[in-house]
């Protein structure tokens, strides 16, 4: 049976589902299968995976009712777990792609450097693409306060599948990946990063993430509420510390949405200034008022930014005076 499963979600991708799979079967590393989730997906998708499948025998195809991306990803795991003796999972969403190499470094990373997660890098496709050699082993808390932006997506990470063993995808859930990632990460000693440009990130303007805001992106505080809930328990600070002032930042993002389409979002507006204002009081050591901290507390206090500002424009005029 083949090393690495190959999970890939599979909805509403027409013009892209091809390039993705081509980038799959293209790889230096042969000893793999593609699952192709097929998410109740509406256009051709369907019958393009059923296409790909009869063309090379490594390509499993699901059909399932549509579900979501989360219940897309667990029909994957949990068909590797039954028709599978794979040792191990990584997932490729399908409007993006992998350079050949990508399996091939994910894979002796990980056996090389005895680790059960190997990662890498989400690479724009605007990036200029440089390789070398710089994989960097280390503890896993050390990673992901240095890399963290790259370890909350579930992809360009090759696991261990038994990481798998008792844990899902949320269902329904949007940022369904901040849910998990760190509770698969943390179950590691040790994790390798491998900076070469192996997976491109297509940026899609129509995603549900880059749309119009909507209830259903308070989904991303519940995610890191429950993040910090579990570093804190698991006293992992410095990890902790990271996530807190990527939580204020993802609060701030999301009121900066808001307050472009006021009407009706006023609730929400109240509710996450004030949560906004309490994480950055209760970590005043992270969110000392210094200039790299002003647009945070113009989000959180403008009022009292407006009224240190007129003060520092009054200051600096009664300065200028004085020189004169």
């Amino acid at each position: 049976m083949p090393k690495i499963s190959v999970i890939v979600p599979v909805y509403k991708v027409e013009q892209y589902l091809d390039r993705c799979v081509e980038s799959i079967l293209a790889q230096t590393f042969t000893d793999f299968e593609l699952i192709l989730v097929d998410d109740g997906s509406p256009d051709n998708c369907p019958a393009m995976c059923d296409a790909w499948a009869e063309k090379d025998i490594r390509i499993v195809v699901i059909h399932k009712q549509n579900g979501g991306l989360s219940d897309a990803r667990n029909a994957g795991i949990d068909w590797t777990f039954a028709n599978s003796d794979s040792e191990w999972l990584t997932f490729i969403d399908s409007d993006d792609w992998i350079n050949n190499i990508c399996l091939e470094k994910l894979y002796n990373d990980a056996i090389n450097n005895m680790c059960s997660v190997s990662m890498g890098i989400l690479y724009d496709v605007c990036t200029e693409f440089k390789f070398s050699n710089d994989v960097h082993i280390g503890k896993t808390e050390d990673i992901y306060c240095k890399y963290y932006s790259h370890c909350i997506s579930a992809c360009c990470k090759l696991y261990k599948k038994n990481l798998f063993d008792n844990i899902r995808f949320p269902i329904g859930k949007l940022h369904e990946d901040a849910y998990i990632t760190h509770l698969l990460l943390f179950q590691t000693e040790n994790i390798t990063i491998n900076e070469n440009a192996i997976y491109y990130v297509y940026q899609n303007n129509d995603s549900i993430t880059r749309s119009k805001w909507s209830k259903k992106r308070l989904d991303e505080i519940d995610a890191y509420e429950k993040r910090l809930q579990y570093f804190s328990k698991k006293n992992y600070n410095a990890a902790y510390d990271r996530t807190i002032y990527a939580f204020v930042n993802v609060i701030s993002n999301q009121l900066n949405q808001l307050n472009e389409h006021k009407v009706g979002n006023e609730k929400h507006i109240t509710s996450l200034k004030k949560k906004l204002r309490k994480t950055m009081s209760n970590h005043k050591s992270l969110f000392s008022f210094q200039s790299k901290n002003y647009p945070l507390y113009e989000i959180a206090y403008p009022k009292r930014m407006y009224i240190y500002w007129t003060y520092k424009a009054i200051a600096n005029k009664i300065k200028r005076i004085f020189k004169k």
